[in-house]
């Protein structure tokens, strides 16, 4: 959006420019507000971002900004060079800065399935693994190594037979059918 005024601002005023809150209640957003430099002459200009799920229309000539000037002492001797803008120029330059730096899809974040994530979770575990492979090592001994631990000692095996008989004696209880025990 490009401003109809034009401002001139002499040595002695900095103007702050903020977007209208008419718009943030929209959830339009803009990008580059914020200082005007002392001696700047020319419109000023910013990126509208539309955070909401709708379309915002903005009509020609609708106010956007609220600007703020702030006097100060004179900044002649900390000047360096001319602030001037041509409304020709400046517009030409914003137009090829929008339809050329900002990337097509610029916060647009996208939907994956789970297809996407788990390929991407082996993806993430493989390439740890294949770069840190000590401390793959070392993970699944942590890991791993008390459960193979527990399920070597003899009091656990019984444990985990009689689990797997009353299993077997409800699963053969519920459908009338039954499972004779694994002698293995």
């Amino acid at each position: 959006m490009l401003s109809k005024e034009e401002f001139q601002l002499p040595a002695t005023v900095t103007g702050l420019a903020t977007l209208r809150t008419t718009f943030t209640k929209q959830r339009l957003i803009a990008f580059n507000v914020g200082v005007i430099d002392p001696f700047y002459n020319g419109p000023i200009s910013t990126v509208l971002l539309n955070f909401s799920k709708r379309t915002v229309e903005v009509a020609l000539g609708e106010k956007f900004f609220r600007v703020l000037f702030f006097e100060h002492d004179d900044v002649s001797e900390h000047h360096q060079r001319d602030e001037s803008v041509k409304r020709e120029s400046y517009q030409k330059a914003i137009t090829s800065y929008a339809l050329n730096d900002y990337s097509q899809s610029f916060l647009d974040i996208p939907v994956f399935d789970n297809e996407f994530y788990a390929k991407t979770t082996w993806q993430l575990l493989y390439g740890t693994a294949a770069k840190h492979p000590w401390w793959t090592v070392i993970f699944m001994v942590v890991v791993f190594g008390p459960i193979a631990y527990v399920w070597a000692l003899p009091d656990y095996q019984s444990w985990w037979d009689s689990v797997l008989t009353w299993m077997r004696s409800w699963a053969g209880s519920a459908s009338n059918t039954v499972i004779p025990p694994n002698e293995g």
